[in-house]
């Protein structure tokens, strides 16, 4: 009887041993991919922020391009006095389209 008590505690810590060993592998498997998702949202996040300043300067390239377009169809003189030749830049739009809708998300990235 008392070889199958000491065979029992054996295989019982043996078990033990195994599970702990599965549990602490899994937690660091848990933690590097916790850490390499925020440096994969970091990326995404600094990419977007690039990404819409570019546009937003290309934006505005293109207000000035076709308000220079504008002042040369209308003569291409400087007339500062007369109201009606002069172009407003944000009257121009680079985006032809007007919205049907909006649209607000409770998530708070894209």
């Amino acid at each position: 009887m008392a070889r199958l008590e000491i065979y029992m505690l054996f295989a019982t810590t043996a078990c033990g041993a195994g599970l702990c060993y599965s549990l602490w592998s899994l937690s660091l498997s848990l933690k590097r991919t916790k850490e390499a998702l925020i440096k994969e949202q970091e990326n995404r996040k600094s990419e977007r922020n690039g990404r819409i300043r570019i546009e937003q300067e290309l934006r505005k390239v293109q207000l000035e391009a076709a308000a220079g377009l504008m002042g040369a169809q209308h003569g291409g003189g400087d007339r500062s006095g007369d109201k009606s030749h002069r172009t407003d830049p944000s009257s121009i739009s680079s985006f032809p389209f007007k919205p049907i809708g909006y649209l607000r998300s409770c998530f708070s990235q894209r």
